[in-house]
């Protein structure tokens, strides 16, 4: 017999306290390289360029290279990168991320954007899916 799931059972005991902790710690290393202008792309080993976007999900780090006529998240899918995304619309929000370094490589936020991320934008955060190149 199984044992009924209680509010005590549910408790995470520091487990978003080490995300947090972890993720901090990424987001440091990141500008750190990025600013020493090492740029390692920590998943696909790629050196930096000056049309390079360096941006984040899910506590990985990618470097793309925008290509003209394509959004960044198709970008990003045709070099390899594993970019989570759902609708490629602008509607779910899954494709979100946070630009590190290269933002003045890319277009404004579209209305997409504006109603889905709002205030995230000034932070640094996209929609992969509607980020085109300028």
């Amino acid at each position: 017999m199984k044992k009924p799931l209680t509010v005590g059972s549910l408790k995470t005991n520091g487990t978003f306290t080490h995300i947090r902790r972890v993720e901090s710690t990424v987001q440091e290393k990141v500008k750190e390289e990025v600013s020493a202008g090492t740029g390692m792309d920590w998943d696909r080993g790629l050196t930096s360029k000056t049309s390079t976007v360096y941006l984040t999900q899910n506590h990985k780090m990618y470097a793309v290279y925008p290509e003209n006529n394509q959004s960044l998240l198709d970008s990003a899918l045709d070099q390899g990168c594993a970019i989570d995304y759902k609708c490629k619309k602008g509607t779910c929000g899954k494709c979100r991320v946070h630009i590190v370094k290269g933002s003045s490589l890319l277009s404004e936020p579209n209305e997409q954007e504006l109603v889905k991320l709002g205030e995230q934008i000034p932070q640094g955060f996209r929609l992969a899916c509607q980020t085109h190149m300028k």
